[in-house]
Formats: C-alpha cells, structure tokens, sequence
C-alpha cells in the first residue's frame, strides 16, 4: 500500500529535512563554525515555523453592542473600527464637495497619527441588501501581551474619532440621516462588500 503527502502537508517537509540535516551536521562535526553555523540556522528555522503559524491562526472577532465598536485581533495586530452610514442617499447625488469638511475635520483629528485611517465606503451586495454608503475610522496597535488593555485603550480613541467623524458628516450632509453601523454592515464593509446570496 503506497501513502502519499497531502499538498498541505509538503510544507513541513523541506523545513523537517533542512533542520535534520543541521542537527546531524553538528552532531557529525563539532568544529566551533559547524555548531555555531547549525545553531544559528535551527533558531532561524524555529523562528520562521513559528511565525508561518501564528499566521494561519483565525481572526478574534470582538463587538462591543454599546459603542459600536468592532476589535479584530489578528496574530501580529489589533485593530479596531467603527462606521457612520450615509442613509437615504438620493440618487445621482455628488458627495464628493461635502465631503471635504468632513476629510477637513478628520485631518486635524489624526494630524501626527500613524495608526489611524479613514475610509470611505460603499458596499452594493450582490443579494438583496441594500447598498451601504458611509465612513469609517480605524486605529491598529501591536498585538501585545496584554491584550484587554490594548484593545480597551484602541477602542477608547475609536469611539472618540467615530464621534468627530459623525459630527463632521452631520454637518456636511445636513439634510441626510446619519446612522451608526451595525456587526453585520462592519462585517460586510470589511470583507469588501462580498455578501451571500439568499435562496
């Protein structure tokens, strides 16, 4: 009976074999440039395995019902977001000239900042949703270790941005509803506007 490796499985195999080949190397050759050599490279490929899997972890999703606030904790980053959407926009209206106030006051919110953005969206689902016009704030941080304070002090500057953003907006867009969004409009925002299609 023949066995064969999986595809996702090949990947372990070059790193195992390389790793073998200094360990045995070292074990064959004690001269001081073999073992340094040899333990330089184990650490290197140790280092590089653990980072390919802290990679393939799964996103932490946290949402925060009273602020509106979505954290995602990602292996290396936190990031968190929040929207204002732009409802009842009428058709074929240009929202580009109100929107300099609104780029104006976020500006000078962010002046210095490294972490923070904002961006603009519109989200038209390819089911029956409806499209899903606003902005957005994001701030990112390292992932540390402790990660609650990290995330508590991420979200504290969040909610601070989304409520200058909202208030820009409504004074741009003074005869348009402004509405916070919601987990199921950041969640479809995020992942570029890609929805599932009803039965």
């Amino acid at each position: 009976m023949a066995f064969s490796l999986a595809t996702s499985q090949w990947r372990y195999v070059v790193p195992g074999a390389v790793g073998a080949a200094w360990s045995l190397r070292m074990a064959l050759d004690q001269s001081y440039p073999v073992v340094l050599e040899s333990t330089v490279g184990l650490f290197l490929l140790l280092v590089a395995l653990a980072i390919y899997l802290k990679g393939r972890e799964k996103n932490l999703l946290l949402w925060n019902d009273d602020t509106g606030i979505l954290a995602t904790v990602k292996p290396l980053t936190v990031e968190a977001c929040a929207a204002r959407l732009m409802t009842s926009v009428p058709l074929g209206i240009d929202l580009s000239y109100s929107a300099g106030r609104v780029l104006e006051a976020m500006t000078i919110r962010f002046n210095g900042e490294k972490n923070a953005e904002l961006r603009f969206f519109v989200c038209r689902p390819l089911g029956r949703g409806v499209t899903r016009v606003g902005m957005m704030v994001v701030r990112q941080a390292p992932n540390m270790r402790r990660l609650a304070s990290v995330v508590e002090k991420l979200s504290e500057r969040v909610l601070e941005d989304v409520m200058v953003l909202e208030s820009a907006l409504r004074a741009a867009y003074a005869h348009m509803p402004i509405a916070r969004a919601e987990l199921d409009d950041i969640t479809l925002i995020n992942s570029g506007g890609v929805d599932f299609i009803g039965n």
